[in-house]
């Protein structure tokens, strides 16, 4: 322990955490799994294949855009270098 007592309630609060939860993280696969099960409801099967293409779209053009982002960062950092 601490001896500081709100770190020592928040490191509980972890430990019980950890041991409800069988993975750790918001991309872990029993949240995902939660995710998937949720959309099926809620779409329904006819529904939930074009969702997911969509999703797979939006998805690729996200990439798309955090790629160009980056390189247009690393291209002026590297012309701030360069003066």
């Amino acid at each position: 322990m601490t001896g500081r007592p709100e770190l020592d309630m928040r490191v509980q609060h972890l430990r019980v955490y950890a041991r409800v939860v069988p993975f750790e993280g918001a991309l872990s696969p029993l949240h995902w799994a939660i995710v998937g099960l949720v959309a099926f409801l809620v779409l329904g099967p006819e529904r939930l294949p074009e969702m997911a293409r969509r999703f797979g779209q939006v998805m690729r053009g996200l990439r798309g855009v955090e790629s160009h982002a980056r390189d247009t960062l690393r291209e002026l950092v590297d012309s701030d270098g360069e003066r």
